[in-house]
């Protein structure tokens, strides 16, 4: 299944972005499944690659994700249409950090989000992207 949305020009489809990863990170099959400590075959994961498992269970995609040394919810997310989330550099978290001073209403939106568990930080970031998307 092809994952298309708002931020991707192209449209990929899961196991073409978990090669691309996997290219990135240089890691092998076998790696990976060593990583995954037995939560995944070499068969599966494989099969994942070549876009032959049209549904793979959330626990089966947090555990390849982890295997390769990626956030847990990166191909959860991805499977949902959530953009990938790229680190951010030295440069870029100054600047961040600087915007976060000097915003009185940053500041508290900052404050607010850091008191929130996960699943509700997820879900005011799509909220921010989605208005963000909205305006001219």
């Amino acid at each position: 299944m092809c994952t298309c949305n708002r931020w991707q020009v192209a449209c990929v489809t899961l196991g073409e972005y978990v090669q691309k990863v996997k290219d990135d990170t240089h890691l092998s099959l076998s790696v990976i499944v060593k990583n995954s400590r037995g939560a995944l075959s070499q068969t599966y994961v494989s099969k994942i690659l070549h876009d032959q498992i049209k549904n793979p269970s959330e626990q089966k995609l947090q555990a390849l994700a982890l295997a390769m040394k990626r956030p847990p919810n990166e191909f959860v997310n991805f499977r949902r249409g959530d953009p990938p989330r790229e680190p951010w550099t030295a440069f870029e978290a100054v600047r961040a950090m600087e915007s976060i001073i000097v915003s009185p209403a940053l500041t508290d939106v900052v404050k607010v989000l850091l008191d929130l568990q996960e699943p509700a930080i997820e879900k005011c970031a799509r909220y921010v992207r989605r208005y963000k998307i909205r305006q001219p």
